[in-house]
């Protein structure tokens, strides 16, 4: 989508049709999109119940999601200037991606390329 707004629009009507359909990892990731348009539009309405729906999606989808939904809530800490919870809570998102090996492929397929 080209146009913010409609996207802001529809994030949410694409979440209730996932959920009503009973998929509630394709309901993860419109709340997280949505979560990221509004903090990047400076938009923060609302950003602090999408890390929050974003959390209870994430339980028992597995590590990949819980730890994106503790990326979103970073993002809505960051709106509070919450630093300090930002820094513990992605401190302990990069313990558990070590501890996991979640992003252990991507972390290689940086390397093999030269970016990390």
């Amino acid at each position: 989508m080209h146009d913010p707004a409609t996207a802001l629009r529809e994030l949410p009507l694409i979440r209730q049709a996932a959920l009503g359909a009973g998929y509630q990892e394709q309901a993860l990731w419109p709340s997280i999109w949505e979560e990221e348009l509004r903090y990047a539009l400076g938009n923060e309405n609302s950003i602090h119940a999408l890390a929050e729906t974003a959390t209870k999606l994430a339980e028992n989808l597995g590590a990949v999601n819980e730890l994106l939904a503790e990326v979103v809530r970073c993002g809505s800490l960051a709106c509070d200037h919450n630093w300090r919870r930002v820094t513990d809570i992605a401190t302990d998102t990069l313990r558990g991606i070590k501890a996991r090996g979640v992003g252990l492929l991507l972390q290689l397929e940086q390397i093999s390329s030269g970016v990390g």
